[in-house]
């Protein structure tokens, strides 16, 4: 029924390009089912991410390092609505970590 989606980004100039990301999600509970009363319940999920923009070599470069899911709390990632048999709910992962980088063309 609701969602709500809350992202905060910080880049203050001391840091010389570097930046921090929060992201915490909520989702409220909702029916499974047209005909059953199932629920999945409703649940909360907290990303942070850190990273620096700049420039190397001519490019744009941009690294950072992510954590989903920091609180590693079980949440249902997705639900298949009215599915066969009962099987309505895909589990989201656990906390995890991730690394990439954005390399372009210097602005």
């Amino acid at each position: 029924r609701h969602w709500l989606d809350m992202r905060l980004r910080a880049a203050p100039p001391m840091a010389r390009g570097g930046w921090i990301e929060i992201e915490t999600t909520h989702a409220s509970d909702a029916l499974v089912d047209d005909t059953l009363p199932d629920r999945v319940a409703g649940w909360w999920s907290t990303d942070v991410r850190l990273g620096w923009a700049g420039r190397m070599r001519g490019a744009a470069l941009s690294p950072f390092i992510a954590v989903n899911n920091v609180f590693d709390r079980r949440y249902v990632g997705s639900v298949v609505i009215n599915a066969s048999r009962g099987r309505y709910y895909e589990p989201a992962p656990g906390r995890n970590v991730y690394f990439g980088v954005s390399v372009g063309p210097e602005r």
